[in-house]
This record gives C-alpha cells, structure tokens and sequence, in this order.
C-alpha cells in the first residue's frame, strides 16, 4: 500500500516536474538565442556586408568549423588584432589560412 501512495505522489509530481524542465530549456533556449544574436551583430561590426554573408552561407554547410572561425574573429577584435571591417576578400585570406591540408570546408 505504500508503494502506491509513493507511486501516486510521484505521479503527481510528475508534470510538475515536467513543466519546470520545459521552463528551465526554454530559458536557456532564450539565453542561446541572445547570446548568437550579439554575436551576429559582433560579426556585422567587423566584416563588410559580402564577407558576413559569406560566413552565413557557409555556417550551413560546415556549422561548427564556421563557428570556431567565428569564434576566432570576435577574439581577434577583442586584442585589436582586427582595426577595420574586413572585406570578403580579407575573409577568405583568413579562411585559407585557417584550414589544414586535409580540409576543404574553406574552399570557394
């Protein structure tokens, strides 16, 4: 009998539960979203137009090369390694210069 007080107590605790984990991913789901959006508009304050949409089209093919070059990019303003907006053409010296002999994820 007490096991199925024990079960019903937990049945109803269940959804309780459930609802708290819903609310604690959609809260980090909120806090990824704002974190990429700053980080978009990072990356649209040092790379010209072209050069950011070609970052964008490639991050759907390769998303977690893209964002480690991103990633890279951000740092690189952040020490002032970065001065002014970069030019597609900068991007893709960069680019070249990230990839290792046996990646072509930064081939154009």
């Amino acid at each position: 009998m007490a096991n199925l007080d024990l079960g019903r107590i937990t049945g109803q605790q269940f959804p309780q539960a459930l609802g708290s984990q819903t609310e604690n991913d959609n809260t980090a789901e909120a806090k990824r979203k704002e974190m990429e959006e700053k980080q978009n508009r990072m990356l649209g304050q040092i790379l010209q137009k072209d050069a950011y949409n070609r970052l964008q089209s490639m991050k759907m093919l390769k998303r977690e090369q893209i964002n480690a070059v991103e990633g890279i990019l951000l740092h690189m303003s952040a020490n002032g390694q970065i001065r002014k907006r970069l030019s597609d053409e900068e991007l893709k010296q960069l680019l070249k210069g990230f990839a290792t002999e046996d990646e072509d994820v930064y081939d154009f």
